[in-house]
């Protein structure tokens, strides 16, 4: 079998997926999801797990770089700060003469502006001769509110101080706070990546090829007391490959990220 990891393709740019799949591992692969072992049926299964693999791969990428919320909210900050600042600059240039007339012209004779997809350009976003940016000031307003609504802070209580006596004034009730509180948990806990991100990557992307060509169910398998753990010809085949592509992962930590995977697929 392959003496490639997961691990050392993300430490070196050169290795590819498939070289974490030898014959013989993709021959017992092939052999335990009842795959075909030879011919094109073979290289088919070769290229849905290199895919898998790939899968695999980016989300433990993923997972790795995944920030804490605050540093995420302080990045969102930032780019909505400079998106309004972008705007009030932009709307500074009108206060000079013939300042935005000659903008638009370096803009409509540069041969080099990005295209989009529908063949549109920086030229396609901009007016004639004054307030030529207003459209584009338009988006950055869009894109301002779009970053601020994208951060998730912890909810604080909406209160003020009466300016008389000093005392606290609630301004919402407890039930609304709380229901803000609710919001921002759930928030919080979507953005989260569960510890078994990558594993579980690895059988969204499996599962449509499995499910299309195997003729055994793409599940976990029942627990048998006698074998002392599931029988599944999925989580065999899973784990032959998990034990070249990152050896830690257990044989109990597949069957849950198989049901969990199915649950979400049905």
């Amino acid at each position: 079998m392959a003496k490639a990891r997961v691990e050392d393709w993300i430490d070196q740019e050169d290795i590819e997926p498939k070289d974490l799949i030898s014959a013989d591992l993709l021959k017992v692969f092939a052999n335990l999801a009842g795959f075909p072992s030879d011919g094109l049926g073979f290289e088919a299964t070769k290229t849905a797990l290199t895919s898998a693999l790939e899968a695999f791969m980016w989300a433990r990428l993923e997972q790795e770089a995944l920030h804490p919320e605050s540093a995420e909210n302080k990045a969102l900050d930032a780019a909505a700060q400079d998106a309004s600042q972008l705007y009030d600059k932009l709307l500074l240039l009108q206060d000079y003469s013939g300042l935005e007339k000659r903008v638009e012209a370096s803009i409509r004779s540069n041969p080099n502006l990005y295209e989009f997809d529908d063949g549109k350009t920086l030229r396609d976003l901009i007016s004639t001769r004054r307030n030529i940016f207003r459209a584009y000031r338009e988006l950055l307003v869009d894109l301002q509110v779009c970053l601020e609504n994208t951060s998730n802070r912890q909810p604080k209580r909406h209160v003020i101080e009466d300016p008389d006596n000093g005392a606290v004034i609630e301004l919402e009730t407890d039930e609304e706070y709380a229901a803000r509180m609710k919001t921002w948990r759930a928030r919080s806990k979507e953005r989260a990546l569960p510890k078994d991100h990558a594993l579980r990557e690895f059988l969204r992307s499996l599962a449509p090829y499995w499910e299309a060509n195997s003729p055994h169910p793409f599940t976990e398998g029942m627990y048998f007391k006698e074998a002392n753990q599931t029988v599944s010809q999925l989580v065999d085949a899973v784990e032959i490959i998990m034990l070249v592509a990152s050896p830690n992962t257990t044989r109990q930590q597949i069957v849950t990220a198989i049901r969990d995977v199915r649950s979400s697929l049905s």
